[in-house]
C-alpha cells in the first residue's frame, strides 16, 4: 500500500529495505506526470488538469467517495462539467481509472451504469500515497488507529479489480452502498472492503439473505479465508490480485 507496484520503486525496496528511498523513485514518477501534463497539454488545459490529479487524494477521503467536480476548484460551478475532459486525459494516459455507479446490478453491467456518477482511483497506490502528507504515509504504515484509510485501502483493491482487466462498478443508490460490484464467471458479486476494526457490514448481511441477481458476497479485510453463517465470504485483503481464482465458489 505504501510502496505501490511501479517496477522501480518495488525493486528499490526489495534491495534496499528503505521506505524513504522508494518513496523519491514514487515523487520522480510523479513530477515527470506533471511535467508531461504542462507538456501534453494546452495552456488552458494544464491548470484544470492539474487540479484534478490533485483533487483525487482529498475526494477519496469523504464519506461518499463520488467524484465532484466542484472539489476540483473553489468558486467554479460544476454544472459545465469544465473538467471532465481533463479527467478523460489523465485516464487516457493511465494514471487513473473511473467507478462507475450502477443503476441496477444485472448483466451486462456496462449498460446499467450512470455515465455522470462515479468515483476516482489512481492506477497506482505508491502514487497516491505519496500525494498525501508523509505524517500521513507513516500513520498508516504504524496502523494508527486515528488514520482513515478507508479510501487507499479501496484504492488497491480497484487497482487490483482493474489489472485484471475487469472494468470497475460500485452501487450507491441512497438505501444501500456497495464498494464495487464485480463480475466473476457468469455471477455477480458484491464485495466490501473493510480498513478498520469496524467490520460489520449490514448492507452486504442484508443482500446474502434476498434473491436477487447479486449471488456471491464477498468482504475484504485484514483476516483468513472463511464463510460466516450469512453466506458471506471472508477473504485477506491481498487476495483481490488472484481475482480469477474467486470465480468459483469452492
Amino acid at each position: 500500500m505504501i510502496i505501490g507496484g511501479m517496477p522501480k520503486a518495488v525493486t528499490t525496496f526489495i534491495e534496499k529495505k528503505d521506505f524513504n528511498l522508494a518513496a523519491d523513485v514514487v515523487k520522480n514518477i510523479l513530477s515527470v506526470t506533471k511535467s508531461d501534463i504542462a507538456t501534453y497539454s494546452s495552456a488552458s488545459d494544464r491548470v484544470k488538469t492539474r487540479a484534478c490529479l490533485d483533487s483525487i487524494p482529498a475526494q477519496l477521503t469523504k464519506t461518499n467517495k463520488k467524484f465532484v467536480y466542484a472539489d476540483v476548484m473553489e468558486g467554479n460551478n460544476p454544472s459545465t462539467r469544465k473538467y471532465a475532459g481533463n479527467l478523460l486525459w489523465l485516464y487516457e494516459a493511465g494514471l487513473i481509472e473511473y467507478c462507475y455507479n450502477l443503476k441496477q446490478p444485472t448483466f451486462p453491467l456496462e449498460s446499467n451504469m450512470f455515465i455522470d456518477s462515479f468515483k476516482v482511483y489512481m492506477s497506482d497506490t505508491g502514487m497516491l500515497m505519496n500525494m498525501y502528507p508523509v505524517e500521513t504515509r507513516r500513520s498508516i504504515l504504524l496502523k494508527h488507529p486515528s488514520v482513515n484509510k478507508g479510501g487507499v485501502t479501496e484504492n488497491v483493491v480497484a487497482d487490483a479489480i482493474a489489472a485484471s482487466g475487469r472494468r470497475l462498478y460500485y452501487m450507491h443508490n441512497g438505501r444501500r452502498e456497495i464498494d464495487f460490484i464485480v463480475q466473476l464467471g457468469e455471477e455477480i458479486a458484491a464485495m466490501e472492503v473493510k480498513s478498520g476494526k469496524d467490520r460489520t457490514s449490514r448492507t452486504l448481511d442484508n443482500m446474502a439473505k434476498e434473491k436477487g441477481p447479486i449471488t456471491r458476497f464477498i468482504k475484504l479485510e485484514d483476516g483468513d479465508i472463511r464463510v460466516d453463517e450469512n453466506g458471506v465470504e471472508h477473504y485477506p485483503l491481498f487476495a483481490t490480485g488472484f481475482i480469477d481464482s474467486m470465480c468459483k465458489k469452492e
